[in-house]
């Protein structure tokens, strides 16, 4: 099968380099100069990737939803998830549609919607950018009210999202898999250690698990 990716950064490289053992094949869409350059051909334009494709895919949800519109080959994850999994609000809509609890949160647009906002979840509360924030990049920590003025100045004015803190003691996370006749497999928890908004550690499987985790 011919793989498309969407996409020639680090996690379109991983899953080439995990998909040939298995015997696909793969192109891509982007740079030349990449992390993908060497791994398949690298093509200069949707079209010329959809020829080659098989199936399409994505490698970051930073994708833009209007790339798939029109796109007559099949693309998974769906327009639909990306179109939800990209936006911080669409995404805790749909976990609370779902009943899978949430941080207490409100969207904003402007300082006087985060000035309302505070005054409604409280202090320390962290602001980000609804869209593009990774790594720590689109995040603000507000722990007093002196500073929602710059907090909102470092969102340069994008629609953000200001979440509830929560102090937790550890982060525990689980990948799980569907396949297209509905088959689900899931990978070992794992415990992820994050400094200054950035994963830096991953432990696999996690350890010290009460059985009822």
């Amino acid at each position: 099968m011919n793989i498309g990716i969407i996409g020639t950064g680090q996690l379109g490289r991983m899953l080439a380099l995990s998909g040939y053992p298995l015997g696909f094949n793969f192109g891509f869409l982007g740079d030349k100069n990449s992390p993908c350059g060497g791994l398949g051909e690298i093509f200069d334009s949707l079209e010329e990737l959809e020829n080659f494709a098989d199936v399409i895919t994505y490698e970051s949800e930073n994708t833009a939803v209007d790339l798939l519109k029109n796109l007559k080959k099949p693309i998974y994850p769906s327009e639909k998830s990306l179109f939800i999994s990209q936006h911080r609000g669409r995404e805790k809509a749909l976990f609370e549609e779902l009943k899978i609890p949430c941080a207490p949160y409100k969207i904003v647009n402007s300082e006087a919607d985060l000035q309302a906002a505070v005054e409604q979840i409280g202090l320390p509360a962290i602001l980000k950018t609804t869209t593009d924030g990774y790594d720590g990049k689109g995040q603000f920590f507000i722990k007093s009210a002196k500073q929602i003025t710059q907090a909102w100045a470092s969102m340069s004015g994008v629609e953000s999202v200001l979440e509830s803190f929560v102090n937790f003691k550890r982060e525990l996370s689980l990948i799980a898999v569907r396949g297209i006749g509905g088959e689900h497999k899931y990978y070992p928890l794992v415990e992820n250690l994050h400094r200054q908004g950035i994963l830096r550690l991953t432990t696999a499987p996690a350890k010290n698990i009460k059985p009822e985790i």
